[in-house]
C-alpha cells in the first residue's frame, strides 16, 4: 500500500525526501554532471531520514521500506487540515505510481484542489525541462516548495544529481547570494514576475546574469518587463503550465517534451502528454453530505474513514485558460474562469491589465464586482496612478471593456497589491478590497 508523508521541511530535507519517491529511476544523466563526481541523489540517501514529525523514514530500496512513497508538501497554515485528511483516510487507495499530492493555489476561484501526480509525470516534466534548457544544472529555489513551481526546482536537481539551494523568499539580495555561490556552473532559477521586477529595480542585477536561464511563470509577463530583462542581459524563459501539468510545459510559447496543445471554443487550451497529472482527489465527505455513503467505511479501530475519490484526467487536461496561436507560438490571453461579464460583454482581465501596464500603471489587477445594472462592473487597481486612463484605453477597446473605475494603491492607502504565497496576485482579495472601496468612491 502506498505510504503518504506530510512534508514541511527545508530545501535540503526535501532533496533527501524526494529520493524516496525516485526509487530506482535512473538519473537524468548517464554520467556525473559537470565532471564533479556527484551521483544522483535518489541513490545516495542519508542513513536516517526524518519525516516532518521527526519519525525516521525507511531508506529507499530497503526491505522495510513501503514502496512506493508519496509526499504531501504543506504550508505553515495547512498542517492541521492535512493531518486530519491523513487520519480520515482520504489518501488511502491512491494509484501505486503516485509520488506527490499538491494543492493548487485557487487564485481565481479562491478554492484550491488536490492534484494527484505520478512519478512518471514528474520525471517526464523534469527531463523535458532539462532538454529544453540544454542540459541539467543546479537549481535555486526561490518559491514555496508546497507549490509546484518551488517543489519542481528541488525535484529537477534531485533527479539530475545536482544541487538545489534555497534562496529564501527570493529577494534580490538572496538571489544574488545564490548566484555567487553557484558562479561558473550551469544554474537555473524560477521566478514570478513580481520577483523579477524587484530584481531589476535592485542593485543586484549583475549577479543574476550568471544564471543559465531564469524560468518566469505564475502570471503573465508584460512586454515591458521582458524588454527590461533583455536589456539587463538576463536569459528569461517564459513558462506556461499549472499544478495539473507538473508546472511549466510550454517554454517561450513552444510545448516541451511530448506535450501537445489544442484550442477549443473561446480559445480554451487543452494539454495532453506525459506531464499531465493523474487527476484531482476529492474527499468522499462531500459525497456523503450529498446523500451517497457508499465510499465511507469504518476502520479496524472503529473510526470513520473517507477514502478520496479520484477524478482522472486520462492524460488530457482541459484548462480554464484562453489562448491563440501567434507565429506558431502559444499566446495566453487570460483566465476564462476570471472573465468578467458586464452588460452582455465578456472581458478577459489580463488583456486590460497588459494595456494598463503599457500606459505606465506598473503592476495591476482588473476584477469585476457585482452591479445591479450591468451584472458586474470592471474595476482596476494599479501600483502607479494614471492620468485619464479611460480616455487612453478607449483608443484600444470599445467603451464596454474599459474599467469604470481605476484606482491606485495610493488612492486606497496601500503599499502593495495582495499576493498569494505562490507569488501570484490574489484576485479574490483584490476584488474584496475594491468592493469595499467602491462603496465610497463615486463612479467615473
Amino acid at each position: 500500500m502506498l505510504t503518504p508523508h506530510l512534508f514541511t521541511g527545508t530545501v535540503d530535507e526535501l532533496s533527501n525526501a524526494i529520493g524516496l519517491i525516485l526509487g530506482d529511476i535512473p538519473s537524468a544523466t548517464s554520467t556525473p554532471l559537470l565532471g564533479n563526481g556527484r551521483s544522483p541523489i535518489g541513490h545516495i540517501l542519508a542513513s536516517q531520514q526524518l519525516s516532518p514529525n521527526n519519525q525516521a523514514l525507511p531508506q529507499a530500496g530497503s526491505s522495510s521500506s513501503p514502496s512506493p512513497q508519496a509526499l504531501i508538501p504543506v504550508g505553515p497554515a495547512e498542517e492541521a487540515s492535512a493531518q486530519y485528511a491523513v487520519d480520515c483516510g482520504i489518501y488511502d487507495d491512491l494509484p501505486p505510481d503516485t509520488a506527490l499530492l499538491m494543492r493548487t493555489s485557487g487564485s481565481s476561484s479562491g478554492v484550491g484542489k488536490t492534484v494527484v501526480i505520478s512519478r512518471h509525470s514528474l520525471v517526464a516534466s523534469a527531463n523535458a525541462t532539462h532538454a529544453a534548457l540544454g542540459g541539467p544544472g543546479h537549481w535555486v529555489c526561490a518559491l514555496p516548495t508546497h507549490h509546484i513551481a518551488g517543489f519542481h526546482t528541488v525535484f529537477r536537481a534531485a533527479l539530475a544529481g545536482t544541487r538545489a539551494i534555497s534562496a529564501g523568499r527570493g529577494t534580490p539580495l538572496e538571489l544574488a547570494s545564490a548566484a555567487e555561490e553557484l558562479a561558473g556552473e550551469p544554474a537555473y532559477l524560477s521566478l514570478v514576475p513580481t520577483q523579477l521586477r524587484r530584481l531589476l529595480d535592485s542593485p543586484y542585477v549583475d549577479q543574476a546574469r550568471s544564471f543559465s536561464a531564469i524560468l518566469l511563470g505564475g502570471a503573465a509577463a508584460t512586454p515591458e518587463l521582458l524588454r527590461r530583462s533583455r536589456q539587463a542581459g538576463l536569459h528569461i524563459v517564459t513558462t506556461y503550465g499549472m499544478t495539473e501539468t507538473c508546472g511549466g510545459c510550454v517554454y517561450n510559447g513552444v510545448p516541451i517534451g511530448d506535450t501537445q496543445l489544442s484550442l477549443g471554443d473561446h480559445g480554451q487550451i487543452t494539454i495532453r502528454g506525459s506531464v499531465v497529472a493523474t487527476g484531482y482527489l476529492t474527499s468522499s465527505l462531500s459525497k456523503t453530505m450529498s446523500g451517497s455513503i457508499s465510499t465511507t467505511r469504518l476502520s479496524a479501530q472503529g473510526s470513520l474513514h473517507h477514502p478520496g475519490i479520484l477524478e482522472s484526467f486520462d492524460g488530457s487536461f482541459i484548462t480554464q485558460d484562453s489562448g491563440r496561436w501567434s507565429d506558431k507560438k502559444l499566446e495566453i490571453l487570460g483566465r476564462l474562469d476570471a472573465a468578467i461579464t458586464t452588460g452582455g460583454l465578456t472581458v478577459i482581465p489580463e488583456i486590460i491589465e497588459r494595456e494598463l501596464e503599457k500606459l505606465g500603471a506598473g503592476e495591476c489587477v482588473v476584477v469585476g464586482i457585482p452591479d445591479k445594472q450591468w451584472g458586474e462592473i470592471v474595476i482596476a487597481l494599479t501600483t502607479h496612478p494614471l492620468d485619464n486612463p479611460a480616455i487612453r484605453l478607449r483608443e484600444h477597446f470599445e467603451a464596454g471593456y474599459v474599467p469604470k473605475i481605476v484606482l491606485s494603491l495610493q488612492d486606497l492607502g496601500l503599499t502593495s497589491l495582495p499576493y498569494l504565497e505562490s507569488g501570484k496576485v490574489d484576485r479574490v482579495a483584490a476584488a474584496r478590497l475594491l468592493r469595499e472601496s467602491c462603496r465610497i468612491v463615486p463612479r467615473g
